[in-house]
């Protein structure tokens, strides 16, 4: 018999930035060129470091074969924002070779993506075929957050979306009334639970409800 995997789920483990890209990498049969250094084995209460924009320039990837894996959870796993940028080049790479093979659920709940590795990621986000991006405690922040509701305004297969404890205050949110307005969002399921929004994002919030021409759920 012939098995596939569709499915892997590693939270809580230990296995960082290499770990990370290295798992990435055999999901999506792509391959980085130049091989990730070891001072991306960064600890776990090093959060939003400054790291070198030029460094993440020099990887590019490289596709070799269509991938059946859908889903994968990398929770708790101290990914840095590096990290979660060479994983976003890896998909777009394999979004552009096999479109209709892409990921579709990516979960990365607890680690350190911070605002800049939000703010890279939004810029692949649009090419993706991801339907469920759940980044739940990653200090990702007003500025991250923004720019990840920025980019949804042009996804058309993002279902659901997880930024919950996350320090967003309405900055954060601002987009979001633009986003569920428009004709290519096809988001179903929101979930900003414990941040910082006030009754200003709420209003926010609220007006693109308004606008939005089908029903969709919040929490």
């Amino acid at each position: 018999l012939n098995h596939t995997l569709t499915s892997l789920e590693l939270c809580h483990q230990e296995i960082g930035n290499d770990g990370a890209v290295a798992i990435m990498s055999a999901a999506t049969k792509t391959a980085l060129t130049t091989p990730t250094p070891s001072t991306l084995n960064l600890p776990t209460n090093s959060k939003c470091l400054q790291e070198d924009e030029k460094q993440q320039d020099s990887y590019q990837p490289h596709h070799t074969v269509a991938s059946a894996l859908k889903d994968l959870q990398l929770c708790n796993n101290s990914i840095t924002s590096h990290g979660f940028i060479q994983m976003g080049m890896l998909l777009k790479q394999q979004q552009l070779q096999s479109p209709p093979f892409g990921m579709e659920s990516l979960g990365l709940n607890y680690n350190d993506i911070c605002e800049r590795g939000a703010l890279a990621f939004a810029k692949f986000l649009p090419s993706l075929q991801l339907t469920t991006l759940t980044l739940n405690n990653n200090s990702i922040g007003d500025i991250g957050a923004a720019a990840i509701l920025t980019s949804i305004q042009h996804h058309p297969y993002l279902r659901e979306l997880h930024m919950s404890w996350n320090r967003i205050g309405d900055a954060g949110v601002a987009p979001l009334e633009q986003a569920l307005s428009s004709s290519k969002t096809v988001l179903t399921t929101i979930n900003l639970s414990f941040n910082v929004i006030t009754s200003k994002g709420a209003q926010v919030i609220a007006r693109g409800m308004m606008m939005e021409k089908t029903q969709k759920n919040y929490r």
